[in-house]
């Protein structure tokens, strides 16, 4: 069976605020997906549901076809949540070997500690790790029971650029084509160092579904930045070609549009350019990158 997870229409609220609505994915064994998206999409509400740390308030997930997170189920899935509290007065190799004995059929302890590169940290105390070394130690207990799902939440959060390089590196080594790597970001280029699908959450819903090469070739918003004395009121943009989204600041306003050239020869034939001392700072053509952007929320 190559499906490893089926989220049928989940839903969850906070008080009044909807964190995640009906949202409806298949994962599949070999999968490496990046769920995506500002603070507060939804991306770790979705990783605790499936951890079974949340319950939803409508939907079901299903697990290899099982439809509960039964023990035989959870010793085939490692979890790296956002925060966890360490242990005071433990080593970091007492730990992994307290989390390996959970397992029936653990990842072996060397291999465990070269994965996330502690093996230079195995007698040093958990609470003396740094924030980025705290972050390897949760990696490395997310992988005690070589699990055939695997959830990162934000895992490279605290770490230095030379930290995240091997900690890429070592993802790559595990031998993906029989797991599920489902991790969150929200940083596009860090993502597609790893990942080959994209997921896009914004206000708990699923803006994008697919695989990075596929999008990028679909994507061809152009990103417009610009001065002004003032943006364009709602005459002038019937005027002009679509603007699919837009953000202001003072006198500066940035613009996502499909074609670039229609978008600047409408300024001038329009006389909308001079009317509004508009000045074209910069042009970024499309890519997956500019369609992100253009998805986000206006702050």
């Amino acid at each position: 069976m190559n499906t490893y997870l089926h989220i049928d229409h989940i839903t969850k609220s906070y008080k009044n605020k909807t964190a995640l609505s009906s949202v409806d994915l298949t994962f599949q064994r070999g999968e490496i997906i990046t769920l995506l998206g500002p603070n507060g999409a939804g991306k770790s509400t979705l990783i605790n549901l499936i951890s079974g740390l949340i319950a939803p308030d409508a939907g079901k997930i299903t697990y290899f076809s099982e439809s509960s997170l039964t023990r035989a189920v959870k010793n085939r899935m490692g979890i790296m949540l956002q925060e966890v509290q360490m242990i005071d007065k433990v080593r970091v190799g007492e730990i992994i070997r307290l989390f390996r004995s959970y397992y029936t059929h653990p990842l072996s302890y060397p291999e465990i500690l070269e994965l996330s590169d502690l093996t230079r940290y195995e007698k040093t105390y958990a609470n003396q790790l740094s924030g980025g070394e705290t972050r390897r130690l949760q990696f490395a207990l997310a992988l005690c029971g070589n699990p055939d799902i695997l959830l990162l939440d934000e895992p490279t959060v605290g770490m230095d650029i030379d930290a995240r390089k091997r900690f890429w590196q070592n993802i790559k080594s595990l031998g993906l084509d029989q797991k599920l790597l489902l991790l969150t970001t929200h940083d596009l280029q860090e993502a597609q160092e790893i990942a080959d699908r994209l997921i896009l959450l914004a206000n708990g819903t699923i803006v994008i579904d697919g695989h990075y090469e596929a999008l990028n070739q679909a994507s061809r918003l152009t990103r417009i930045t610009l001065t002004s004395n003032r943006f364009f009121n709602e005459e002038e943009q019937h005027s002009l070609p679509l603007i699919h989204k837009s953000e202001s600041q003072d006198n500066k306003h940035t613009i996502w549009i499909d074609n670039a050239d229609a978008f600047l020869d409408a300024l001038y034939t329009t006389g909308i350019k001079q009317a509004n001392a508009i000045t074209v700072q910069a042009i970024q053509t499309g890519g997956l990158h500019e369609l992100y952007q253009s998805l986000l929320p206006t702050s």
